[in-house]
């Protein structure tokens, strides 16, 4: 069979297990999105929306002036990334949003598979029987089951990895060969950079740790000339990938989006994460309980399940096969890199005499552009390149001793082993393309000029709101590019805290769409539908998921400036007041806060909010918990405090944290035990 036919072969091969590894009939991707229903994939489906609808507009494909509107939210990020959305924007022109989505996760699942295979058939050049060993790693590579965690999660940017194993491949023969150096110095520059093209942070979790490994190795062998080349390589592929994150790294709203969350020790790798399968899968959840105490809050980002069958193949090649061991240590490396800061078993830090257990990964952290790295388990894909190549040399070395017709059999038993043990969803979770069709109709209403979707500061109705203007198409108040809306989120807890139409009218919002669902899933439903029932009449649609409320005409003087401070005053209980403000509007006082934790907090710690008078007694107070806090959360309040029946004179606010058992307060730095935001007259 000619070589091209052969590969034609292979890649279909791996577009029919990319099928397996979703678990659904065709049919049923034609009116669904692959992915959960608390992932990115409603964000993503905007922002292929978006390309199509700015190109068909004449509207700038990277500012999106229909997101934080009026003013927009610079979107310039989405240079850096341009495969994390192409070809699916492009497909978007002839079919549906959620058919070009799945049609292009399918495609990269099955380019990895091809891609490592293409990579293990070099790095066998020695075996006379390479292919089989080689899908067979194919196979190990597409379906390891981080991957498909992401899949769940929607990060389709993050899927894009067959990048690394084709700048691997180019990185040998480039070190290796004695002519045609400068192809294969372009190679490996344009492998490198593609490698970053659908997640920047790529170049961390899987670029250094594979290049500084391979030039350890050589290091290792003396091999100068070799050093010297990657050293040079890595030099001009670094001016290069810095040269397309430039208008990013300029980007100081992409860069507060990433930097304002925390969350290192949530989104590392439990140490029994390597030997815990997905509990989804049907027999290991019966056999063996414990991978829901390892993955339960971390599935998605977490797993990093070796599996039984790759992990002794990967045993044969490193007890046969000396040139696969240097593999087996770029996989310790990246395993204990992902499990981040600090010391993690069934999901939990590991204590002794009540300190955590430092790793690593606690001395990259903070150090600049680590300091986007929030997500440290992320490194394991990096391991699932160096088991894929472990798999492959041990595959073949197995290879030698079996007759022609019982290696194919017995391939195919592999391979089939292999999927079904790492199947991890038994059927993808799906999301429904379908927008209701009220939503749609307000596309026509030209006396529509932007649309405020609540609650705002739910994660998940933000992402339901980017899907929604798919239908709509009219302009959103707040809305997101990454993580977080840029857009003042005073100004956005004002407006949803009064839901007033003065204050709606004075930032141009026609409509409000009440994600009923969502507001539910954090117990607000029943505040916000009174509210706004009270303040904009009948909804105009009402349905279990979302009501439209068209907002009234009023006056839209308001008089109100959403200026903010942001203190960044840290407390010993590992919560930091990252923003605060204080506004007086129709007689009350609303008292914005804006909390960032770096670390789990018991439902037992009590935030209180006093206004203290001239004399210093309190007059006003609000002492609540929060409730249990995870790390890296960020927590948003607007407090409101009737004020009108207060004397005459200047009120003092201040705010803190005391845990509710010992009744002792969390101090800052200095010693306070109270942040004072601010002061008001009466």
């Amino acid at each position: 069979m000619h070589k091209l036919s052969r590969h034609l072969l292979v890649f279909s091969l791996h577009i029919l297990i990319a099928l397996v590894i979703v678990g659904h009939p065709p049919t049923a991707l034609l009116d669904n999105f692959i992915g959960n229903d608390t992932g990115d994939v409603y964000e993503m489906a905007r922002n292929i929306w978006w390309f199509k609808f700015a190109i068909q507009n004449g509207e700038p494909l990277f500012y999106q002036t229909w997101l934080g509107y009026p003013d927009g939210i610079n979107g310039i990020i989405f240079i850096s990334v341009p495969l994390q959305y192409f070809p699916m924007w492009a497909l978007a022109f002839i079919m549906p949003i959620n058919i070009a989505y799945n049609f292009t996760v399918i495609l990269w699942l099955a380019l990895n598979g091809w891609a490592m295979m293409f990579l293990v058939r070099y790095l066998l050049r020695d075996e006379s029987e390479r292919w089989i060993p080689a899908i067979l790693a194919g196979i190990v590579y597409m379906a390891f089951p981080l991957f498909q965690g992401h899949l769940a999660e929607g990060h389709a940017g993050l899927l894009l990895a067959w990048a690394s194993p084709l700048y691997l491949w180019a990185l040998f023969r480039y070190t290796e060969t004695q002519t045609h150096i400068w192809r294969w110095l372009f190679a490996c520059i344009a492998f490198f950079y593609l490698s970053t093209t659908g997640h920047i942070l790529q170049s961390i979790y899987v670029l250094i740790p594979v290049t500084g490994t391979f030039l350890l190795g050589k290091l290792w062998l003396r091999d100068w000339q070799a050093v010297r080349r990657i050293l040079g390589m890595g030099i001009l592929a670094s001016i290069v990938l810095l040269g397309a994150l430039f208008p990013a790294i300029l980007d100081a709203t992409g860069e507060a989006s990433y930097a304002s969350t925390g969350g290192y020790s949530r989104y590392s790798a439990d140490l029994l994460a390597i030997a815990s399968p997905s509990f989804f899968h049907p027999m290991f959840d019966t056999v063996i309980g414990y991978p829901r105490r390892v993955l339960g809050t971390n599935l998605a980002e977490g797993i990093a399940y070796i599996g039984v069958i790759a992990g002794i193949l990967a045993l044969v090649a490193v007890i046969k096969q000396k040139a696969s061991r240097w593999w087996l240590l770029l996989g310790l490396i990246a395993w204990l890199f992902s499990l981040g800061p600090v010391l993690k078993v069934f999901d939990q830090p590991v204590l002794i005499a009540g300190n955590t257990i430092p790793l690593p990964f606690a001395l990259l952290q903070n150090l600049p552009g680590f300091s986007l790295a929030r997500t440290p388990a992320r490194f394991n894909f990096t391991l699932a390149i160096a088991l894929a190549v472990l798999v492959g040399y041990g595959v073949a070395y197995l290879w030698r001793y079996r007759t022609v017709t019982w290696r194919y059999a017995i391939a195919i038993l592999l391979a089939m082993g292999i999927v079904w043990e790492y199947q991890s969803f038994w059927g993808q979770p799906l999301r429904t393309a379908t927008i209701p069709q009220e939503i749609i109709n307000l596309r026509d209403d030209d006396s529509i000029e932007a649309i405020f979707n609540i609650p705002y500061q739910h994660a998940l109705s933000a992402k339901d709101a980017l899907f929604y203007q798919t239908g709509h198409e009219q302009p959103l108040i707040a809305g997101q590019i990454t993580r977080t809306t840029p857009v003042n989120p005073a100004m956005l807890a004002m407006l949803q805290g009064t839901l007033d139409p003065i204050l709606l009218n004075q930032v141009n919002a026609d409509i409000v769409i009440l994600h009923r669902t969502r507001a539910q899933e954090i117990g607000e439903l029943d505040l916000l539908e009174n509210r706004a029932n009270e303040q904009l009449g009948t909804p105009i649609y009402l349905d279990d998921q979302i009501a439209l409320y068209r907002v009234p005409q009023a006056e839209t003087d308001s008089g109100l400036v959403y200026n903010f401070e942001r203190p960044n005053v840290g407390l010993s209980g590992d919560m930091t007041l990252i923003g605060a403000d204080i506004y007086d509007w129709d007689e009350q006082t609303y008292i914005w806060l804006q909390w960032q934790f770096s670390n789990n907090r018991p439902e037992t710690d009590v935030r209180f909010v006093h206004i203290v008078d001239e004399s210093g007694e309190i007059v006003l107070q609000a002492d609540e918990s929060l409730g249990a806090i995870v790390d890296g959360e960020i927590r948003t309040e607007l407090l409101i405090f009737d004020t009108s029946t207060l004397a005459d004179g200047r009120y003092l606010v201040r705010t803190g944290w005391y845990d509710f058992n010992t009744l002792t307060n969390y101090v800052s730095d200095d010693g306070q035990e109270t942040i004072v935001i601010g002061q008001f007259e009466r």
